[in-house]
């Protein structure tokens, strides 16, 4: 049957009584006062039928939207609707025990429960978060709102300045951070123009609160009344999905001293079986013991009121959340976010194991966290396009031994997928492990990388931990990886207590593995009692350390070991060696091929290099140029053997580089220039450099006689100012140009 628009309203035409007193021609002979009388009464009845079909009719024939109740569903109805994904209908009842997707009507209205829980008033569980209104004819729109504010330190108040609100009736909305707040768990609504947070917030956080409009009516009437494949179950799913479940609906107390292991797992389990989308951690402290259930839903949010305010309190020595597909091993588990919580394991005491945070095949994801006081932070196994922001992880502080094993962030293959990580983004992070500067520390190590192709660190801090803060620690597996690996503006810090046992940074392991394209830029790599930088993986292609200070530490500056084509430019060494080691250097380079230092300054040492740049026998194709040294005992050592070594415009600060005259003279490495100083002949010159110019500048009267191996035009005899150029090749000097004064 298709429906009509809506019938023709009955409008009375004729006057029976009128026309009888005008004798008006074609009438009978009626009693036209009596039937006027019973025309008006069918006008009146028609005229309200016509009223009320309106309420129930659109004018297309359809029927009205939101005018079904559901106690107005036969009981063969709510059976239907109930076996197909809903729960139980019917009229709300007190002291029932209700479950998540059940549909109730109370006083006209329709609501949808959200959490599972057992009713005591209707008032109050829907002042929880109980219920979801779906529709409601309890509240007038009368107009409509919002404003957005940017909270002070410490601000829970907060004032409507354009409009008003009807107390209890669902017409003020609140979101902080575009994340809606719920009444009564999260705020109270103090008066028409005013409500008040249940915490405070810390300074430039969004809060905008929206108003003068009944949010439960039609909410949503509108959704079900569109199409969707499925029917209307979809569209509750969606909107389910779109709220965040707060973790208190599910019993946990977030007071610091309840276990809430059990009641978080039971709002995991709702988000992994697709009831709800996200999980919200109101203001708070909540205590587990032991692994939570492993997070399986893709797009799954958890979010909290501040990282140092919304905390999950692990008492144990386990790990505490891990997300991972059902799968990892052929699938992965995309669009993960945590944003506005914190993780701390110092309930454990003095943790002996466990990782706070671990993401197996996590893809797509946004981390806005704190892991504090932990055996291990955080873990990453063939994860990819990670953005992690304002992060971070710290050791714990009540350990009185090295916790080997330890650590703060590591990046490792996932062998069962065979997956590295990739493109994994921080910025503005700290990464330490221990309290305060000169703390003992018994972190094992700071980060650890050992499958990776782009890792992007910006704007950070590292240190503070017994071994190498940063361990690039490469692993003989088929298929792993380090490549792409860039650190901008980050400050490693060995905290100066006593951590003799390695480097500040240290990048070895396994030459199996494809490694290249390291940079380090802007870095500054300070107070460790070894070395700075020590980087021995011999597979290592196109490392670059420009415009970073090395100083402050007990060892070397940078020690590179077999490796090839890199760049060392505009770095700054100083203050190192205070361990007073005979054989420290500012750079020190053994076998390492095809590189470039250059612009580099390398000052004095808390006590005197051996050298300031060392070159040993194996290393070949090196360019040496612009740098300036002072204060070493050798500014550059080159071991005979080294292959084509080539030098230009280096210079010594403070004073010239300078020999003085005799029989035999041995000139300093790497300089262009070299003032001879006294008058005693010179007939044999050691250390030639191959192809190595340098040009003597005389300030006395020396000779200096062709042969032995000097291969000159004749004699030359100074005087002040005079200067003799010379080429080094094949063990000899043969003169290339002489000028005099």
């Amino acid at each position: 049957m298709v429906g009509m628009a809506q019938p023709t309203p009955y409008d009375k035409s004729a006057n029976f009584a009128e026309d009888e007193t005008n004798a008006v021609g074609g009438r009978s002979t009626v009693r036209t006062a009596a039937l006027d009388a019973e025309l008006d009464g069918v006008q009146v009845t028609l005229s309200q039928t016509l009223a009320n079909l309106e309420l129930i009719q659109r004018d297309d024939g359809a029927l009205r939207d939101s005018t079904v109740r559901l106690h107005t569903l036969s009981p063969e109805v709510a059976a239907l609707l109930a076996a197909s994904g809903n729960g139980a209908i019917g009229p709300w009842v007190t002291a029932t025990s209700y479950a998540i997707r059940d549909l109730v009507s109370f006083e006209g209205g329709s609501y949808l429960c959200g959490a599972a829980h057992t009713s005591g008033s209707f008032s109050a569980d829907l002042n929880s978060g109980f219920w979801l209104p779906i529709s409601s004819s309890e509240v007038q729109t009368v107009e409509f709102g919002s404003e957005t504010k940017v909270s002070t330190a410490g601000q829970s108040i907060f004032d409507l300045e354009d409009g008003s609100y009807t107390l209890g009736t669902n017409s003020l909305r609140v979101f902080v951070d575009g994340f809606r707040l719920t009444r009564g768990v999260d705020y109270v609504e103090t008066n028409s123009t005013r409500f008040t947070l249940l915490f405070a917030l810390p300074s430039g956080r969004r809060v905008t609160y929206e108003y003068g409009r009944a949010v439960s009516t039609g909410l949503l009437s509108s959704q079900v009344s569109h199409t969707t494949t499925g029917g209307e179950v979809y569209a509750l799913d969606d909107y389910l999905n779109e709220q965040p479940a707060n973790v208190k609906w599910y019993g946990a107390t977030g007071d610091g001293t309840t276990n809430d292991t059990a009641a978080i797992n039971a709002a995991i389990a709702a988000l992994n079986a697709g009831t709800v989308k996200r999980l919200y951690f109101p203001h708070g402290t909540y205590r587990v013991a032991g692994a939570l259930t492993t997070i399986t839903r893709a797009g799954a949010t958890l979010l909290g009121d501040g990282k140092r305010q919304s905390v999950i309190y692990q008492t144990s020595s386990t790990d505490t959340l891990r997300f991972a597909s059902t799968s990892p091993a052929t699938t992965a588990l995309g669009d993960i976010t945590i944003t506005g919580i914190g993780f701390d394991q110092q309930g454990a005491s003095a943790p002996t194991a466990g990782v706070a945070l671990t993401l197996t095949r996590v893809i797509r994801g946004y981390f806005d966290i704190d892991i504090r006081n932990v055996f291990a932070g955080l873990l990453m196994e063939g994860c990819g396009e990670l953005h992690f922001v304002s992060t971070t992880i710290t050791g714990a502080y009540s350990w009185s031994a090295l916790a080997t094993g330890s650590y703060l962030m590591r990046l490792a293959y996932h062998t069962a997928s065979s997956t590295n990580n990739s493109e994994i983004y921080f910025n503005g992070f700290n990464l330490k492990g221990a309290g305060s500067f000169g703390a003992a520390l018994y972190l094992s190590s700071g980060v650890i990388v050992e499958a990776v192709d782009g890792l992007f660190m910006a704007n950070g801090h590292v240190g503070f931990s017994h071994n190498a803060s940063l361990f690039i620690n490469a692993q003989a597996v088929a298929g792993a990886s380090i490549q792409n690996v860039e650190w901008t503006q980050v400050y490693f810090d060995g905290n100066g207590a006593g951590n003799t046992s390695t480097s500040l940074i240290l990048v070895a392991g396994s030459t199996t593995p494809v490694a290249e394209h390291f940079k380090f830029d802007g870095c500054q790599f300070k107070n460790f009692d070894g070395n700075a930088f020590d980087c021995s993986l011999s597979t290592l292609r196109d490392l670059r350390v420009v415009n970073c200070e090395f100083s402050a530490c007990g060892g070397s500056g940078l020690i590179l070991t077999d490796q090839s084509e890199f760049t060392l430019a505009s770095n700054l060494f100083k203050d190192l060696n205070g361990n007073a080691s005979g054989t420290s250097a500012a750079i020190a380079l053994t076998g390492s091929t095809k590189g470039v230092i250059t612009g580099n300054q390398l000052l004095a040492a808390t006590s005197a290099h051996s050298s300031g740049l060392s070159v040993n026998a194996t290393c070949a194709d090196l360019a040496i140029t612009s740098n300036s040294f002072e204060g070493h005992t050798a500014d550059m050592t080159v071991a005979s053997g080294a292959a084509r070594i080539t030098f230009g415009r280096n210079r010594k600060i403070g004073s010239e580089p300078t020999v003085v005259a005799a029989s035999t003279i041995t000139l300093p490495v790497g300089y262009d220039e070299v003032e001879v100083t006294g008058n005693t002949g010179i007939t044999t010159i050691n250390t030639p450099i191959e192809r190595h110019r340098v040009t003597l500048v005389f300030a006395g009267t020396p000779t200096v006689t062709d042969g032995s191996n000097l291969n000159l035009a004749g004699n030359f005899t100074a005087t002040a100012g005079s200067t003799l150029t010379l080429m080094g090749y094949g063990g000899n000097w043969s003169e290339v140009a002489r000028a005099a004064v």
